[in-house]
């Protein structure tokens, strides 16, 4: 590696030196004719360099190339100026390119050539340069904040310190490749005047030359000295041309999640397809217009059209393929090792974390019912929290009627799905409608469906008073299992980019709750919180409790429980009914006894109850569940604070649905429906 730089350092010398020595040697005319060829060809090479390169610094030396490539061409425009008052004649390239241009006709050839120049020195150069002064700028005055963004991320422990080391790196570059930028294009603006120059004394030096050294009359020295000129002044400003819209693809480059500056203007066009609607209508407007080219226009509308039909097509597309529904392959199978070419040492330790299975003959049905997005709201909506993408994969199942839930590639639960049915939530004398009801075993519990077309006759009759969709059904058994599985899913990182978001709008809370609470800690507050049914959506709140008593209280059950309170307005509104919670109230006896069951072990205080107690405790709930007619997810169990937690540990396993609620919990304004003490 030291030879090749010694090399390249030795390269750069000799070129240098070479460019230097055409401004003072005369050269034969098939040299320069090399010499043009090879400056059209770099400055072509450069052009297609800027449009495909992946971002600027991937051409961070073209400042320097600018320079070099701004002398040469001034030393080219020497030796071709030298050749041309000398010899009268500068090789081939430049007497077809001013016979091209001029086309017969020296005062079209000097305008075009005038119009050439002009675009190139005002709206190219001057653009160019304007846009590398903004960006120097900006890209100094923002670099205090991006190192700063830097070190705070590695005090949060999101990136290390050899990434902030790398960070830093491609932030220095990219602030001195602006700034030098903003003095290269200064290297452009100089050559553009200096070519304009150049082509004038051209053309009054060839005219003198011609009519004195050479006896030509004025309009015969004209003539031949203004086709050199142009010939000249183009073989010159071309690549000039191509160099400074070179420098403007790069200093006006942006961020983009493509490779190259073609695919971000193709993505960024296309994006609206009601522009192209718009287009249509607009040139076949303009057919109307007398003298107008009808036939051109109409191509235009069409083509238009074309593609606004094209577009629309894809989103539609788009949306009803797998972006819901990836079918993703989950067969377990111990004799099927794939053998597809595979970069383990690179591969990243990954599991599918959500994934629900189903019979083939439901993905029509989803599709239509739009399940993937509804699930997804309802499940924000109720909890706070946003799920990680859900794969579904559709197969033929030996039970058709059964939707199985996996949790990073295992079994969690299964929950029945009868599109054709209802869920019977509650009722009475249900044992009379053996006939028009299904009753279901699944998940530890009974239940009972009846079929849609006698909904509205069993609700008449009064027989049945709450049902649910087979849909709804799904969301509220699938929710339950994702709650109680949530440390699956939702951890250290998925807290991280949480509060990352809730710092944009409350960045003085946030920095209160980093004082309060770690990530690590503040992840089991959050996961024992969607654990317990809580919703964080109204995460403000839960951040401002841990923030005002994160740092006095240590023990995370304890502040969960004062963020429970913090949060009584709306858990009483979620459990209430018409302003009315139904609760079974736990007598003083009950509660004396699991107090002096709370004991202190090596793991922390734990309830511990003898078996006859969980079952003494069990057989009173049973006869109070009996006795209503409300279900268990309409009913609370109600306790003082400071055993509520243990009182849900205990009975959780036996009554899923049954939440348990502190007298803490319940809001001023709930009114308290007793159904039963135990």
């Amino acid at each position: 590696m030291n030879f090749i730089k010694i090399k390249g350092d030795i390269a750069i010398v000799i070129l240098m030196f070479l460019i230097i020595s055409m401004l003072l040697v005369p050269l034969p005319q098939y040299l320069l004719d090399m010499l043009i060829a090879l400056n059209i060809t770099l400055a072509l090479m450069l052009f297609l360099s800027s449009i495909f390169m992946k971002d600027v610094l991937s051409l961070s030396t073209f400042p320097a190339i600018l320079l070099i490539t701004a002398l040469f061409r001034l030393s080219l425009s020497i030796s071709t100026t030298r050749a041309i008052l000398v010899d009268g004649y500068a090789g081939d390239i430049i007497e077809t390119f001013g016979d091209f241009v001029i086309a017969g006709n020296i005062v079209v050839g000097i305008i075009v050539f005038s119009i050439i120049t002009i675009v190139q020195f005002i709206v190219i150069t001057k653009g160019s340069e304007r846009v590398a002064e903004v960006s120097a700028r900006f890209s100094l005055d923002g670099l205090p904040g991006k190192q700063m963004s830097i070190d705070a991320d590695v005090r949060a422990g999101n990136i290390t310190a050899e990434e902030a080391f790398t960070k830093r790196s491609i932030l220095g570059k990219e602030t001195h490749l602006f700034g030098s930028m903003d003095g290269a294009l200064k290297f452009v603006k100089g050559d553009a005047i200096a070519g304009i120059i150049i082509i004038l004394v051209n053309i009054i030096g060839g005219i003198a030359m011609g009519m004195i050294n050479y006896n030509m009359s004025f309009a015969a020295a004209s003539e031949k000295y203004t086709i050199l000129t142009i010939g000249d002044g183009l073989v010159a400003q071309i690549p000039a041309l191509l160099i400074a819209i070179s420098a403007g693809f790069i200093v006006t480059k942006a961020d983009s999640q493509n490779d190259n500056l073609g695919q971000d203007i193709f993505s960024q066009i296309v994006s609206d397809k009601k522009v192209y609607i718009y287009i249509s209508i607009f040139t076949f407007l303009l057919c109307f217009i007398p003298g107008m080219p009808v036939v051109i226009f109409s191509i235009f509308s069409v083509l238009s059209m074309t593609m606004f039909l094209f577009l629309n097509k894809k989103d539609n597309q788009s949306l009803k393929m797998n972006d819901n529904f990836d079918d993703v392959d989950f067969t377990v199978d111990d004799n099927a090792i794939s053998t597809d070419v595979f970069d383990v040492d690179n591969a990243l330790p990954e599991m599918v974390v959500i994934m629900l299975l189903m019979d083939i003959s439901h993905k029509n049905r989803l599709l239509d019912l739009d399940f993937h997005n509804k699930f997804k709201l309802h499940f924000f909506y109720q909890n706070g929290l946003t799920l990680p993408k859900i794969h579904y994969k559709f197969i033929e199942l030996s039970d058709k009627n059964i939707v199985h839930l996996y949790v990073n590639e295992v079994e969690v639960s299964k929950v029945t799905y009868l599109p054709e049915f209802s869920r019977v939530v509650t009722g009475s004398n249900l044992d009379s409608l053996n006939d028009s009801l299904t009753k279901i075993y699944n998940n530890g519990e009974d239940e009972v469906w009846c079929e849609n077309s006698n909904k509205e006759t069993l609700l008449n009759l009064g027989l049945v008073k709450h049902l649910i969709s087979a849909e709804e059904h799904v969301y509220i058994s699938l929710s339950s299992d994702l709650l109680k599985n949530v440390k699956e899913y939702f951890g250290i990182q998925e807290v991280k980019n949480l509060i990352d978001k809730v710092e944009a709008h409350y960045p003085e809370l946030t920095k209160e709750v980093y004082r309060a609470a770690p990530i690590p800690r503040l992840t089991e507050i959050l996961q024992r919180l969607i654990i317990e049914n809580i919703s964080i959506r109204n995460i403000k709140v839960v951040l401002e409790t841990v923030a005002q008593l994160g740092q006095k209280e240590k023990d995370n059950l304890l502040l969960c429980e004062y963020i429970r309170g913090s949060l009584s307005r709306y858990i009483s509104d979620k459990y209430s009914v018409d302003n009315i919670i139904n609760v079974i109230l736990i007598t003083p006896q009950l509660e004396e006894l699991v107090q002096s069951s709370i004991k202190q072990t090596n793991s922390g205080p734990k309830l511990l109850l003898s078996h006859e107690q969980k079952q003494m405790i069990f057989e009173k709930l049973d006869v109070v569940l009996e006795q209503t007619t409300h279900v268990s997810s309409d009913v609370v169990l109600l306790s003082s604070a400071d055993i509520r937690r243990y009182i849900k540990s205990a009975i959780g396993s036996r009554y899923p649905r049954l939440e348990v609620l502190s007298v803490d919990e319940i809001y001023e304004s709930i009114k308290l429906n007793t159904i039963g003490v135990v």
